[in-house]
């Protein structure tokens, strides 16, 4: 199987032949792995963004999420998000459908979700942009979510149990360095399991952060990459945007070193008047930002600590996780006592 072959399903199942396959670029991934992903021009006012999956490869561990057993559902469920948001006038890629209509296209092995590209840069971000990346966040996270179908990746219902699993399988193998880093995490976990039932579930974009917000118009951010989104814990999105503001969409510097972040006092400000803008943070929620803040960190901290301890993958690649993973648990308890005055008033009180 050659991107040729791949093109030709592409163009069959979406009803454009008349395309000139040199109007498809590969952007991500490649035939002769799980997913390859296209953008499609089909004139200078169409373009898409078209991903196609061989259905019998498994769901990547960072995307599964209740319910999604199969590359198809994980396909479905994301439709199924992005058809929400239409409905309800979110800003967001749109689905675009296949020539019979269905939201997934099949095709022998492979299977196709296309959707609308999102023209414009990524932000910087300016201050300005992470305010409005703020704000595109609360708006979603204001949207009823009653009729949404489909989970998101951290579910906290699958990812608590999952993660307190992993940490009670290498208690024993944790060495004396790695025990405070240990011991954050399974407080984490524990502290986000007790405060389920005083948490609001909403639509969540579930990896916000600069690299996926194109600046699409002079005081417009619109959320892509949509991959991990479906219903969750607002405030465990919103704590997970604020600490990965502190990147840029694209690192200066190159390395492991580039994907450190440094407290900045106004970046964190900045998001937190955005969303505050747009949605109230209940007194729940307030109370339990700092660990939602740490609380990705928690949930990739526990495969980290799996796979170097009780699989030994070790290396330069383990040791750049281990060194993400010690750097966001040192700030995060800073970023959110910055955030927590912005957020504190809600929509009315602070502009």
């Amino acid at each position: 199987m050659n991107d040729a072959a791949v093109v030709g399903r592409v163009l069959r199942e979406y009803h454009a032949r008349g395309i000139d396959p040199a109007a498809l670029r590969r952007v991500g991934g490649s035939v002769h792995a799980a997913s390859v992903t296209y953008l499609v021009r089909r004139d200078v006012a169409q373009v898409w963004v078209v991903r196609a999956c061989r259905e019998d490869t498994p769901v990547p561990a960072h995307l599964i999420a209740p319910g999604v057993g199969t590359m198809l559902d994980w396909l479905l469920t994301r439709a199924r998000v992005l058809d929400c948001l239409a409905e309800r006038g979110y800003p967001a890629p749109r689905v675009v459908r296949t020539r019979t209509g269905d939201p997934v296209g099949m095709d022998g092995i492979w299977l196709t979700l296309a959707t609308t590209f999102v023209e414009g840069p990524l932000i910087r971000p300016s201050l300005a942009q992470l305010r409005m990346l703020g704000a595109a966040l609360g708006r979603l996270h204001a949207l009823d979510a009653a009729a949404l179908s489909g989970q998101a990746a951290r579910y906290p219902e699958e990812a608590i149990p999952a993660t307190l699993a992993r940490l009670d399988t290498v208690e024993p193998l944790v060495p004396v360095g790695w025990q405070p880093i240990y011991a954050q995490l399974r407080r984490t976990a524990v502290a986000v399991r007790e405060g389920l039932g005083r948490l609001p579930r909403g639509v969540v974009h579930g990896d916000a952060w600069p690299g996926n917000a194109v600046q699409s118009g002079p005081d417009t951010v619109t959320l892509i990459d949509w991959e991990t989104s479906g219903l969750g814990l607002p405030v465990l999105d919103l704590g997970n945007c604020l600490i990965e503001s502190l990147l840029d969409s694209e690192p200066a510097a190159d390395g492991p070193a580039a994907w450190l972040v440094e407290l900045d006092e106004s970046r964190v400000a900045a998001v937190a008047r955005g969303y505050a803008s747009q949605r109230e943070l209940g007194e729940a929620e307030r109370a339990l930002l700092p660990e939602a803040v740490r609380f990705g960190s928690c949930y990739v901290g526990a495969i980290h600590l799996y796979q170097a301890l009780a699989e030994r993958v070790c290396g330069p690649s383990m040791d750049a996780r281990m060194e993400r993973l010690r750097n966001r648990l040192a700030v995060s308890e800073d970023v959110a006592r910055l955030a927590a005055p912005y957020l504190a008033g809600g929509a009315e009180t602070v502009r």
